[in-house]
């Protein structure tokens, strides 16, 4: 009996342990299956410091975050060629004054942990160390400035983000931060602390303010109070996501939209990296609406050209706008005739100063300047200021727009019958590649890779790229048999056969003392004449 009552009680506490074990196992297995954690409950973060730093940590619950960011240029700002060709003959030129000012930026924890102090050896440093990261942005404490990347980071476990009420998790703390809150006007100055570069007067013997764009975003119509119609940068370039509907991929975590983190811009990677085809579409799109264009023709034949910026929050183009290259490509075609009786100029500073919008930068004898180290002063900037009102009846409506005089003494007296005007913007001019493939430092290969971006408001795309990004093509035209010929191939288009039949989409001015017809975007609003 006691053998029996011993084995009996010895097999209910085996049995006891081994559900225990069972118990426990599942837990274990619970929270692993579960690493982003119950966002309802209170739990002590697992994630250290170390693992925090790394991207490849928040994929696991930020999947959707982590893949637009990984294709971005952000995760590619240290991988870039034409970056690290131009750090690397930046130092050597200035010997070794450059020191971290452009890592600064490309790769900011490197620098904040010491890695390293030029940018120099970004090849041999860890992944996670290179690029602007997750930890970056959402472990900054504050904007402490206004360019040449003044954020202060709180180097803790804790992750900020735009909700106010921050889900709490096993993962990591979170907590609100205003500079992350794109209905904040903090969240672009955020932006703006590393998109202003300012170069101090140790590097070239006087500041000067280089990169604007915070700054140009700020005397904009787009820096009005978020509840008065303002747009901060993320409302463009960080869009609400149509494909999640969860910020966490994880059991109990708030329904609630979040950002896009594929940051599009207007420059592109040059080497096989992620998500190329997804960046491409995105530039395309960001650029398609940003400009307003006319075309008036005249009896003459002369040829006026008007741009205004009115879809970007700062000018067009910015950032390194000394380094970018815009232009118009003005084509007229008389009737039956395949080859052009006008055509414009390329792009060169000898041929086409008139046409290429860009900041001119010069150094200290007035001469071009293509590398920055060399640059004393912008000596001439004909980019397009952002729109400062919507109200066409306000003078500052049309404060300053780009009118082109072309064709002004046609070489061929045969009626113009079609005007075609296509604008172009290369991210880095040719002048400057140039210059760096013939000093060395970057290879001729990846300066003919750099994309020349057609702005095509009627851009037409293939149905199976249109189907495999339906999130951000979902609603644009499908190419046709007639596609290579249609007016969806350039910025704008004038007919002679609807200008010659009052079609409502023209207006008569005149051009040069001629009366002219023009024809502009449904959006665009024509300056009032002078009576």
């Amino acid at each position: 009996m006691t053998n029996e009552h011993t084995l009996s009680t010895a097999g209910r506490r085996g049995g006891a342990r081994v559900r225990l074990l069972v118990l426990i196992l599942v837990l274990v297995l619970g929270c692993a299956l579960n690493a982003c954690g119950d966002p309802g409950a209170r739990h002590t973060p697992s994630l250290t410091r170390e693992e925090l730093l790394d991207p490849r940590t928040c994929q696991a619950c930020h999947p959707g975050h982590y893949e637009e960011w990984s294709g971005s240029m952000h995760a590619y700002a240290a991988e870039d060629p034409v970056f690290l060709a131009m750090n690397a003959r930046g130092q050597a030129e200035t010997d070794g004054q450059l020191g971290s000012f452009c890592v600064n930026c490309h790769a900011p924890l490197a620098v904040r942990e010491g890695l390293t102090e030029d940018g120099l050896d970004l090849a041999d440093l860890p992944e996670a160390m290179r690029g602007v990261t997750c930890y970056f942005c959402h472990n900054t404490a504050a904007v402490e400035g206004t360019h040449n990347n003044p954020l202060l980071l709180a180097s803790d476990r804790t992750m900020r983000g735009p909700f106010h009420d921050a889900a709490e998790n096993t993962a990591h703390a979170s907590t609100y931060a205003p500079h992350l809150d794109a209905a904040r006007p903090e969240a672009s100055a955020l932006c703006g602390a590393c998109h202003d570069v300012t170069l101090p007067e140790q590097l070239v013997g006087a500041e000067v303010e280089l990169e604007r764009t915070f700054a140009e975003w700020q005397t904009s119509l787009f820096a009005a109070p978020h509840d008065q119609g303002g747009v901060g940068c993320s409302g463009c370039h960080m869009p609400k996501s149509p494909r999640r509907d969860r910020a966490a991929e994880s059991a109990g975590a708030p329904a609630r939209r979040s950002a896009r983190h594929d940051f599009e811009g207007i420059d592109r990677a040059l080497t096989p990296f992620p998500q190329r085809e997804r960046q491409g579409i995105l530039i395309e799109r960001l650029v398609a609406s940003s400009l307003l264009a006319e075309i008036c023709v005249a009896e003459t034949g002369a040829i006026e050209v008007t741009l205004e910026n009115a879809g970007a929050g700062h000018h067009w183009p910015s950032g390194a706008s000394h380094n970018r290259q815009a232009w118009l490509e003005v084509r007229a075609f008389a009737d039956g005739r395949a080859e052009p009786v006008f055509e414009s100029p390329p792009p060169t500073e000898e041929a086409g100063l008139p046409l290429v919008l860009r900041d001119h930068a010069v150094d200290a004898e007035g001469k071009p300047a293509h590398m920055f180290w060399d640059i004393a002063q912008v000596a001439l900037s004909n980019t397009l200021p952002s729109a400062k009102t919507r109200d066409a009846r306000d003078p500052d409506f049309h404060r300053e727009r780009r009118i082109f005089l072309l064709n002004e003494q046609p070489s061929s007296l045969e009626a113009i019958a079609r005007v075609t005007l296509t604008v172009k913007l290369r991210p880095v001019a040719l002048d400057v590649l140039d210059d760096l493939v013939e000093s060395g430092h970057l290879d001729r290969e990846i300066a003919d890779a750099v994309p020349v971006i057609e702005l095509l408001p009627d851009r037409c795309y293939d149905a199976s790229v249109i189907e495999e990004h339906s999130d951000l093509l979902g609603a644009r035209p499908v190419c046709d048999a007639t596609s290579d010929t249609a007016d969806g191939n350039f910025t704008l288009v004038w007919h002679a056969s609807r200008a010659n039949a009052d079609d409502a989409s023209f207006r008569t001015a005149r051009v040069d003392g001629a009366p002219a017809r023009c024809l502009s975007h449904p959006s665009y609003v024509a300056a009032p004449s002078n009576p």
